[in-house]
């Protein structure tokens, strides 16, 4: 099993969701601002980009424990490597309980572009008002 961290379009309700349904969910996380990230808008899809000091916040989502054929399928989705890199971090859960988890984010070559902040850290949708786009509102 693979134990993976999502905050956008694969968490439950999401239109990614399918491709982790199978799996064993851990429970609500977050991604301590410590890890020196931010969430930003590409549109349809969040992502993390790495900011070091500058506004890092607390990233929201879920923790999920995937098979391998899940996990790939999750790679293939995120076009690692060549899009999303991923790396372990340590996500904490409601609990407060450490969870080590595989974590998708924008690699600082392809984060030079302009991208709208999420500034909540925490992803409901692309129809969500605070992102300017037209879509379907997935919130449970």
């Amino acid at each position: 099993m693979n134990k993976i961290f999502v905050y956008g379009t694969l968490k439950q309700h999401q239109p990614n969701f399918a491709l982790i349904k199978n799996g064993i969910f851990c429970g609500v996380g977050r991604l301590p601002k410590s890890n020196n990230f931010r969430m930003v808008s590409m549109g349809s899809f969040p992502a993390l980009i790495e900011v070091g000091n500058n506004t890092p916040q607390e990233i929201n989502g879920e923790i999920w424990d995937v098979d391998d054929e899940s996990f790939k399928n999750v790679d293939y989705l995120e076009g690692y490597p060549t899009f999303y890199a991923r790396e372990q971090f340590t996500i904490l859960d409601s609990a407060g309980r450490e969870h080590t988890c595989w974590t998708y984010f924008i690699p600082d070559e392809l984060a030079t572009r302009e991208l709208k902040s999420v500034d909540n850290g925490t992803w409901y949708g692309y129809n969500d008002p605070a992102y300017g786009i037209a879509g379907t509102d997935y919130r449970a």
